[in-house]
């Protein structure tokens, strides 16, 4: 119907080397938007074990991520329930809160628990 490929558990449309669809399987339920090289978005089932929402930009690299029940990824930062982490720089809530930009043997530490600020 209008280029759609439509069956009893999906429906699908390629244009321009771009794939939408939509998958009701039982057992992985997904939404996808892809090329031939990448997924750029996929919302429910992301593999067979894992189910969240996805986003990756034109070049494929993943810049949102939200799995099952683990931390988000968004933009390079990793976002967890106490914490935010980007490489070498964790913010963090946990005992009134703390910010360590650095390695835990050399950089910057701010501790709000403690009132202490070290470098």
């Amino acid at each position: 119907m209008a280029g759609w490929n439509i069956s009893t558990t999906s429906i699908s449309k390629t244009d321009s080397g771009k794939t939408i669809e939509l998958s009701s399987a039982s057992s992985q339920p997904f939404f996808r938007v892809k090329d031939a090289t990448h997924n750029f978005v996929t919302a429910g089932y992301i593999n067979s074990t894992q189910v969240g929402l996805q986003i990756r930009d034109s070049a494929g690299v993943l810049t949102f991520s939200s799995l099952n029940d683990t931390a988000t990824l968004i933009g390079g930062w990793t976002v967890g329930a106490t914490t935010i982490t980007g490489g070498n720089i964790i913010l963090s809530q946990a005992s009134s809160g703390s910010i360590r930009i650095g390695t835990s043997a050399t950089g910057l530490f701010m501790d709000g628990a403690k009132d202490r600020f070290s470098v």
